[in-house]
Protein backbone atom coordinates (compact mmCIF):
# COMPACT_ATOMS: atom_id res chain seq x y z
CA UNK A 1 0.00 0.00 0.00
CA UNK A 2 2.87 2.58 0.41
CA UNK A 3 4.98 3.48 -2.44
CA UNK A 4 2.70 1.96 -5.40
CA UNK A 5 -0.18 4.48 -3.56
CA UNK A 6 1.59 7.21 -3.57
CA UNK A 7 2.21 6.95 -6.99
CA UNK A 8 -1.29 6.40 -8.22
CA UNK A 9 -2.36 9.17 -6.35
CA UNK A 10 0.47 11.47 -7.28
CA UNK A 11 -0.80 10.87 -11.14
CA UNK A 12 -4.27 11.54 -9.57
CA UNK A 13 -3.43 14.97 -8.33
CA UNK A 14 -1.71 15.75 -11.45
CA UNK A 15 -4.64 14.79 -13.53
CA UNK A 16 -6.94 16.95 -11.18
CA UNK A 17 -4.83 19.84 -10.89
CA UNK A 18 -4.55 20.44 -14.70
CA UNK A 19 -7.94 19.48 -15.94
CA UNK A 20 -10.33 20.48 -12.73
CA UNK A 21 -8.74 22.11 -10.34
CA UNK A 22 -9.40 26.09 -10.34
CA UNK A 23 -6.37 28.55 -10.45
CA UNK A 24 -7.34 29.85 -6.99
CA UNK A 25 -6.28 25.77 -5.97
CA UNK A 26 -3.67 25.16 -8.23
CA UNK A 27 -1.72 27.69 -6.45
CA UNK A 28 -3.01 25.67 -3.26
CA UNK A 29 -1.77 23.09 -4.02
CA UNK A 30 1.42 24.22 -4.97
CA UNK A 31 2.01 26.31 -1.79
CA UNK A 32 0.38 22.90 -0.15
CA UNK A 33 3.11 21.17 -1.75
CA UNK A 34 5.81 23.13 -0.57
CA UNK A 35 4.07 23.55 3.17
CA UNK A 36 3.79 19.61 3.64
CA UNK A 37 7.04 18.74 2.17
CA UNK A 38 8.85 21.26 5.46
CA UNK A 39 6.39 19.28 7.70
CA UNK A 40 6.80 15.99 6.42
CA UNK A 41 10.69 16.16 6.37
CA UNK A 42 9.94 17.80 9.84
CA UNK A 43 8.37 15.07 10.96
CA UNK A 44 11.42 12.26 10.07
CA UNK A 45 13.53 14.57 11.99
CA UNK A 46 11.32 14.63 15.23
CA UNK A 47 10.94 10.64 14.89
CA UNK A 48 7.24 10.38 13.87
CA UNK A 49 7.76 9.58 10.40
CA UNK A 50 9.44 6.67 8.28
CA UNK A 51 11.67 7.51 5.65
CA UNK A 52 9.07 6.22 3.17
CA UNK A 53 6.44 8.22 5.54
CA UNK A 54 7.77 11.47 4.02
CA UNK A 55 6.43 11.13 0.30
CA UNK A 56 3.33 9.75 1.66
CA UNK A 57 2.24 12.13 4.00
CA UNK A 58 3.47 15.05 1.70
CA UNK A 59 1.04 14.14 -0.91
CA UNK A 60 -1.61 13.64 2.25
CA UNK A 61 -0.74 16.87 3.14
CA UNK A 62 -0.77 18.53 -0.55
CA UNK A 63 -4.27 17.31 -1.25
CA UNK A 64 -5.80 18.17 1.67
CA UNK A 65 -4.32 21.59 1.96
CA UNK A 66 -4.16 22.53 -2.47
CA UNK A 67 -7.81 20.75 -2.27
CA UNK A 68 -9.38 21.33 1.23
CA UNK A 69 -7.88 24.39 1.70
CA UNK A 70 -6.96 25.26 5.66
CA UNK A 71 -9.96 23.81 6.97
CA UNK A 72 -8.99 20.51 5.79
CA UNK A 73 -5.24 21.14 6.84
CA UNK A 74 -5.86 22.36 9.83
CA UNK A 75 -8.38 19.08 10.77
CA UNK A 76 -5.36 17.16 9.29
CA UNK A 77 -2.92 18.55 11.87
CA UNK A 78 -5.43 17.97 14.35
CA UNK A 79 -5.18 14.21 14.10
CA UNK A 80 -1.65 14.29 13.27
CA UNK A 81 -0.43 16.24 16.46
CA UNK A 82 -2.66 14.71 18.40
CA UNK A 83 -2.25 11.00 17.49
CA UNK A 84 1.40 11.55 17.80
CA UNK A 85 1.48 12.73 21.16
CA UNK A 86 -0.95 10.30 22.06
CA UNK A 87 1.19 7.76 20.88
CA UNK A 88 4.13 8.71 22.87
CA UNK A 89 6.49 9.40 20.57
CA UNK A 90 9.56 11.06 21.10
CA UNK A 91 9.49 14.78 20.11
CA UNK A 92 13.19 15.45 19.56
CA UNK A 93 15.63 12.53 18.50
CA UNK A 94 17.69 11.12 21.15
CA UNK A 95 14.68 12.13 23.54
CA UNK A 96 15.57 8.86 26.36
CA UNK A 97 12.46 6.13 26.37
CA UNK A 98 9.74 6.50 28.56
CA UNK A 99 10.39 4.21 32.16
CA UNK A 100 7.96 1.15 31.54
CA UNK A 101 6.73 -1.61 34.02
CA UNK A 102 6.88 -4.95 33.36
CA UNK A 103 3.11 -4.56 32.56
CA UNK A 104 3.36 -1.93 29.96
CA UNK A 105 6.01 -3.75 28.01
CA UNK A 106 3.90 -6.23 27.85
CA UNK A 107 1.17 -4.30 26.21
CA UNK A 108 4.17 -2.46 24.30
CA UNK A 109 5.32 -6.18 22.67
CA UNK A 110 1.24 -6.80 22.27
CA UNK A 111 1.10 -3.52 20.21
CA UNK A 112 0.33 -4.34 15.93
CA UNK A 113 3.41 -4.27 13.86
CA UNK A 114 4.27 -0.72 12.97
CA UNK A 115 2.37 0.75 15.78
CA UNK A 116 6.19 0.21 18.65
CA UNK A 117 7.80 3.46 16.56
CA UNK A 118 7.66 5.96 13.12
CA UNK A 119 4.49 5.75 11.06
CA UNK A 120 5.57 4.47 7.67
CA UNK A 121 3.84 4.77 4.27
CA UNK A 122 1.60 2.10 4.29
CA UNK A 123 0.27 3.45 8.22
CA UNK A 124 0.10 6.73 6.56
CA UNK A 125 -2.09 5.61 3.49
CA UNK A 126 -4.47 3.07 5.87
CA UNK A 127 -5.19 6.62 7.57
CA UNK A 128 -4.98 9.10 4.42
CA UNK A 129 -6.51 7.31 1.61
CA UNK A 130 -9.93 7.57 1.77
CA UNK A 131 -9.08 10.87 2.89
CA UNK A 132 -7.32 12.06 -0.31
CA UNK A 133 -9.68 10.12 -2.39
CA UNK A 134 -12.47 11.85 -1.37
CA UNK A 135 -11.27 15.55 -2.12
CA UNK A 136 -10.38 14.75 -5.20
CA UNK A 137 -13.45 13.30 -5.89
CA UNK A 138 -14.83 16.80 -4.52
CA UNK A 139 -13.15 18.41 -7.35
CA UNK A 140 -13.92 15.80 -10.38
CA UNK A 141 -17.71 15.64 -9.31
CA UNK A 142 -18.11 18.99 -7.32
CA UNK A 143 -20.36 17.37 -5.05
CA UNK A 144 -19.76 19.03 -1.41
CA UNK A 145 -21.01 15.42 0.17
CA UNK A 146 -17.35 14.39 -0.38
CA UNK A 147 -16.09 16.97 2.21
CA UNK A 148 -17.70 15.46 5.18
CA UNK A 149 -17.35 11.66 3.78
CA UNK A 150 -13.18 12.69 4.14
CA UNK A 151 -13.87 14.40 6.87
CA UNK A 152 -15.87 10.99 8.60
CA UNK A 153 -12.76 9.21 7.08
CA UNK A 154 -10.25 11.27 9.43
CA UNK A 155 -12.45 11.12 12.72
CA UNK A 156 -12.89 7.07 12.59
CA UNK A 157 -8.67 7.74 11.70
CA UNK A 158 -8.56 9.59 15.24
CA UNK A 159 -10.76 7.70 17.34
CA UNK A 160 -9.51 4.45 16.45
CA UNK A 161 -6.09 5.95 17.01
CA UNK A 162 -7.21 7.21 20.86
CA UNK A 163 -8.95 4.54 21.40
CA UNK A 164 -5.97 2.19 21.35
CA UNK A 165 -3.29 4.24 22.18
CA UNK A 166 -5.34 5.35 25.52
CA UNK A 167 -7.01 2.37 26.18
CA UNK A 168 -4.91 -0.09 25.72
CA UNK A 169 -1.31 1.41 26.71
CA UNK A 170 -1.56 4.75 28.63
CA UNK A 171 -5.11 3.86 30.58
CA UNK A 172 -5.72 -0.13 30.25
CA UNK A 173 -8.87 -1.35 32.04
CA UNK A 174 -10.82 -4.37 31.89
CA UNK A 175 -10.61 -5.93 28.41
CA UNK A 176 -13.44 -7.97 26.66
CA UNK A 177 -13.59 -9.34 23.08
CA UNK A 178 -15.86 -7.04 20.71
CA UNK A 179 -17.63 -10.49 19.27
CA UNK A 180 -17.81 -12.99 22.27
CA UNK A 181 -17.68 -10.57 25.03
CA UNK A 182 -15.57 -12.68 27.25
CA UNK A 183 -12.57 -11.02 28.98
CA UNK A 184 -9.36 -10.86 26.81
CA UNK A 185 -5.98 -9.57 27.59
CA UNK A 186 -5.43 -5.84 26.86
CA UNK A 187 -4.08 -5.03 23.36
CA UNK A 188 -5.84 -8.29 22.03
CA UNK A 189 -7.20 -7.64 18.46
CA UNK A 190 -10.91 -6.79 18.55
CA UNK A 191 -10.54 -6.02 22.59
CA UNK A 192 -12.58 -3.37 23.71
CA UNK A 193 -12.21 -1.45 27.32
CA UNK A 194 -14.32 1.26 28.75
CA UNK A 195 -11.49 3.92 29.02
CA UNK A 196 -10.86 3.06 25.10
CA UNK A 197 -14.18 3.13 23.93
CA UNK A 198 -14.74 6.70 26.01
CA UNK A 199 -11.25 7.70 24.29
CA UNK A 200 -12.58 6.66 20.30
CA UNK A 201 -16.12 9.13 21.26
CA UNK A 202 -13.88 11.78 22.35
CA UNK A 203 -11.64 11.57 19.74
CA UNK A 204 -14.53 11.40 16.86
CA UNK A 205 -16.30 14.22 18.63
CA UNK A 206 -13.15 16.24 17.94
CA UNK A 207 -13.08 15.66 14.98
CA UNK A 208 -16.28 16.14 13.78
CA UNK A 209 -16.83 19.70 16.30
CA UNK A 210 -13.25 21.30 14.52
CA UNK A 211 -15.12 19.95 11.12
CA UNK A 212 -18.86 21.42 11.63
CA UNK A 213 -16.58 24.30 13.17
CA UNK A 214 -14.47 24.88 10.53
CA UNK A 215 -17.05 24.52 7.61
CA UNK A 216 -19.91 26.35 9.33
CA UNK A 217 -21.83 23.04 8.93
CA UNK A 218 -25.23 22.35 10.81
CA UNK A 219 -25.50 20.27 13.98
CA UNK A 220 -27.05 17.31 11.31
CA UNK A 221 -23.86 17.52 10.01
CA UNK A 222 -21.99 16.98 13.29
CA UNK A 223 -23.96 13.98 14.18
CA UNK A 224 -23.04 12.10 10.25
CA UNK A 225 -19.28 12.75 11.09
CA UNK A 226 -18.99 11.69 14.42
CA UNK A 227 -21.76 8.94 14.18
CA UNK A 228 -19.31 7.71 11.28
CA UNK A 229 -16.41 8.22 12.74
CA UNK A 230 -17.19 6.20 15.80
CA UNK A 231 -18.58 3.52 13.85
CA UNK A 232 -15.53 3.25 11.74
CA UNK A 233 -13.55 2.87 15.01
CA UNK A 234 -16.17 -0.03 16.16
CA UNK A 235 -15.86 -1.74 12.78
CA UNK A 236 -11.91 -2.05 13.04
CA UNK A 237 -12.17 -3.45 16.14
CA UNK A 238 -14.57 -6.18 14.38
CA UNK A 239 -12.27 -6.36 11.73
CA UNK A 240 -9.63 -6.95 14.08
CA UNK A 241 -11.39 -9.69 16.33
CA UNK A 242 -12.38 -11.56 13.17
CA UNK A 243 -10.06 -11.41 10.30
CA UNK A 244 -6.59 -9.70 11.14
CA UNK A 245 -4.13 -12.06 10.56
CA UNK A 246 -6.19 -14.73 9.63
CA UNK A 247 -7.48 -13.72 5.96
CA UNK A 248 -5.85 -13.31 2.72
CA UNK A 249 -8.28 -11.90 -0.18
CA UNK A 250 -7.32 -12.89 -3.26
CA UNK A 251 -8.18 -10.43 -6.77
CA UNK A 252 -7.92 -11.68 -10.24
CA UNK A 253 -5.26 -10.03 -12.40
CA UNK A 254 -5.31 -9.18 -15.82
CA UNK A 255 -2.57 -11.43 -18.09
CA UNK A 256 -1.59 -13.22 -15.35
CA UNK A 257 -2.66 -16.61 -13.75
CA UNK A 258 -1.19 -15.76 -10.55
CA UNK A 259 -3.78 -13.09 -8.50
CA UNK A 260 -2.90 -10.27 -5.99
CA UNK A 261 -2.82 -11.28 -2.61
CA UNK A 262 -4.13 -8.86 0.22
CA UNK A 263 -3.02 -10.18 3.69
CA UNK A 264 -5.76 -8.52 6.51
CA UNK A 265 -3.06 -7.04 9.02
CA UNK A 266 -3.29 -3.49 10.99
CA UNK A 267 -2.85 -1.64 7.87
CA UNK A 268 -5.19 -3.29 5.96
CA UNK A 269 -8.07 -3.37 8.80
CA UNK A 270 -7.03 0.68 9.70
CA UNK A 271 -8.06 0.96 5.33
CA UNK A 272 -11.05 -1.33 5.70
CA UNK A 273 -12.44 1.01 8.86
CA UNK A 274 -11.94 4.46 7.84
CA UNK A 275 -13.13 3.44 4.03
CA UNK A 276 -16.28 2.32 5.99
CA UNK A 277 -16.90 5.73 7.97
CA UNK A 278 -16.66 7.63 4.69
CA UNK A 279 -19.01 5.31 3.00
CA UNK A 280 -21.59 5.38 6.09
CA UNK A 281 -21.07 9.34 5.67
CA UNK A 282 -22.26 9.26 2.29
CA UNK A 283 -25.20 7.00 3.86
CA UNK A 284 -26.16 8.77 6.46
CA UNK A 285 -26.09 11.89 3.63
CA UNK A 286 -28.69 10.19 1.40
CA UNK A 287 -31.29 9.30 4.62
CA UNK A 288 -31.26 12.96 6.42
CA UNK A 289 -30.12 15.39 4.10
Amino acid sequence: MGRHTTYLLLFALVGVFVFFAPPENQFLVILGALLSVILAVSGFYLNWLTLDGVPAATLVGTVSFGLGGLPMAGLLLIFFLSSSLISGLPLFRGDPPAPASAEREERLRRRPPGREGRRTGSQVWANGFWLVLCLLLLHVTGEHLFTASAVAALAAATSDTWSTELGTHRMPGNTWSLTSLRPVPAGSDGGISLPGTLAGVAGSALLAGAGTWFYSLNLVWFFIIFSSGFLGCLFDSLLGATSQDSLTLEFPMPFTERPWSLGIDNNTVNWLATGFASLWALILNGIYL
